[in-house]
Parts: structure tokens; sequence; C-alpha cells
């Protein structure tokens, strides 16, 4: 694959990456501070989330691009990297949160919390969270 291949690749990011940051928002902003009030989990699956978003945010697309300076093989290492959190993070998000907010919340709490999806974040204002701390891209 040459460096027209990274130009490319960079191109089609850009959908993905806005989509990829509003589901992040949505997850922070609302969910989370709903199921830490209601769990009392302040320091628990939604902490490691939180980094799992930063990790996630930073580690593909265009910036990861860059980063490889034209080597596939570093750029396609990132992206296995960013598989591999995104499967762990989206067990957390089926198997922890979502099941937990179903149980704790009651039917009209549920209904509010699907309609502030619609309502606040129909903007799509992406905002990436703040990259992970150095020293490497350190399993969760």
């Amino acid at each position: 694959m040459g460096k027209g291949w990274f130009a490319e690749a960079a191109a089609g990011y850009e959908e993905f990456e806005r989509g990829l940051l509003r589901h992040l928002r949505i997850e922070e902003e609302l969910l989370f501070p709903v199921f830490e009030a209601r769990s009392r989990m302040v320091n628990g699956p939604t902490e490691v989330m939180r980094d799992e978003h930063r990790q996630s945010a930073h580690g593909a697309g265009p910036d990861a691009a860059r980063r490889a300076g034209g080597d596939t093989t570093v750029y396609l290492d990132g992206l296995r990297f960013f598989a591999s959190v995104l499967a762990d993070h989206n067990a957390k998000e089926e198997h922890i949160l979502y099941p937990t907010l179903d149980r704790l919340l009651r039917p009209a709490e549920r209904a509010a919390l699907v309609s502030a999806f619609s309502v606040s974040w129909s903007d799509d204002r992406p905002r990436r969270p703040a990259p992970p701390p150095r020293g490497g891209r350190g399993r969760v």
C-alpha cells in the first residue's frame, strides 16, 4: 500500500470519527453521570470506559496515519489496537452499562434519557477526549 492509501483512508475516516466522537460525548455527558448517580459506582466501569474513550479517540484515523509516517505496518498496528479497545469497550456497554441503566431507571426516566439524545445532541458537535497519558498505549 502506498502513501495515497493513507490519504484515501483519512478522507473516509471523517464521517466515522464524527459518529464516534458523538457517541463518546453521549456516554460521558449523559449516560455516565446517570449511571454513577444511580449505581453509586463512581470509580468503577465508567472510569475504565473513559480511559478507553481517550485511547479510541486517539488510536485511529488521520492522526494515526500521520504518526505512522507512511508506514503501513505501524498504521495497521494502531488500527488493530483501536479494534481491541473498541471490542472491550462494547462488551462493557452491553453487559454492564446498558443493563444496569435498564434495571435502575424507571420507564419514564429511560424515555427522557433517549429524548435527551435526540434533542441535546442533534448538533453533532464532536469533542475529542483528552489524549491518553504518555508512556504508550497501555491496555486497560
